[in-house]
């Protein structure tokens, strides 16, 4: 809950003062007493001229000695900062969890590649799997990873019906480990990754990756996620609305490029790109949709409208307003729009 607010105009080195009913306004104290400030803030803070004009208090109920102090600022290090308002909701959570690492031989990738259709059509947001193409040692022989995350398992009786398909006779493999745990704390340590469209273009990166690291032994430890999440909570909001521009049902992947020496950086960089531009160009003549990029995952060299998409015109806006002269144009940069 907000405990107290007041509007205060500074422009000086940063003072955090009291709460009126303990001290008058002109009052301050050593920032270095105060957290969440530390002492690693102040050169940062005292370097830049700045205005304070809003100090926030906030306190959980019943503990008013743990409040927090935050203030909305213009300048320093920051350049400008906003904070409008604060609404925390706590949920139940959605435990227990089941989740774990199962591993096949890569002889196995087709039929893989059927189970996983089959068990797609029953899929909820409930489960989830993650794939990974990976060589591990010390044979480094061609595998496949699968690991599953599945909610609301009390009893372990959903896992047992949702995972069966991956456990059958016809698909034994070659290596599993997978448990129930009650909370996310838990999970979030466990192996996590990604997988995507359609199989015949799952198997054709497989390929790929397979004989890129069978010809070179310094990049057998690279390796391709695959995520596979439902999509059907991010296409009920409208494509441009928020900053997550691609709202169509898709799924992601990454490339992991790794290299254990410095002569085979440049083929591992090579091949990344060449496996992300093959990925793309299939996913387009699948879809008839070109997917673009996510920011988190670019690299720096792509097109601003590949990247943001529909949200590319009110971005530039919004540049044209807080940034006019880019002073942050590192990455994928966005021109400002001045016409408005």
């Amino acid at each position: 809950m907000i405990k107290h607010h007041k509007r205060i105009k500074k422009t000086r080195s940063l003072e955090v003062v009291y709460p009126p009913d303990t001290i008058d306004d002109d009052s301050a104290f050593d920032i270095t007493r105060f957290q969440p400030y530390t002492y690693d803030l102040i050169p940062i803070l005292n370097a830049v001229p700045y205005e304070i004009f809003i100090k926030i208090y906030l306190a959980w109920a019943g503990f008013p000695e743990n409040a927090i102090s935050m203030e909305v600022i213009k300048g320093g290090g920051g350049q400008f900062g906003v904070v409008v308002e604060f609404v925390l909701r706590a949920f139940p959570h959605a435990g227990p969890y089941t989740s774990g690492i199962m591993a096949y031989s890569g002889t196995e990738i087709n039929n893989m590649l059927n189970v996983i259709q089959n068990w797609k059509e029953t899929q909820t947001y409930q489960e989830k799997l993650t794939i990974q193409f990976s060589r591990p040692g010390p044979h480094f022989k061609p595998s496949v990873m699968i690991m599953p995350w599945v909610s609301h398992d009390k009893d372990c009786e959903r896992s047992k019906i949702v995972l069966s398909p991956f456990l059958s006779e016809s698909m034994k493999p070659a290596f599993q480990k997978i448990a129930t745990v009650q909370d996310m704390l838990t999970v979030s340590h466990a192996a996590d990754a990604a997988f995507a469209v359609a199989p015949q273009l799952l198997l054709s990166v497989w390929e790929k990756w397979a004989a890129f690291t069978e010809d070179n032994e310094d990049v057998r430890g690279s390796a391709i996620l695959w995520d596979i999440t439902s999509p059907a909570k991010m296409t009920e909001v409208a494509e441009g609305a928020t900053a997550l521009k691609t709202r169509v049902p898709h799924y992601w992947m990454a490339i992991q490029g790794r290299s254990t020496t410095d002569a085979s950086v440049a083929s591992i960089k090579a091949f990344t790109s060449s496996l992300v531009t093959h990925v793309r160009e299939n996913n387009a003549e699948l879809s008839g949709k070109d997917l673009g990029w996510f920011l988190s995952m670019a690299q720096g060299e792509e097109y601003p409208e590949d990247v943001y998409g529909k949200c590319l015109p009110r971005l530039r806006q919004v540049k044209a307003k807080y940034d006019p002269k880019q002073v942050w144009k590192k990455g994928v940069t966005i021109e400002p729009d001045f016409s408005g």
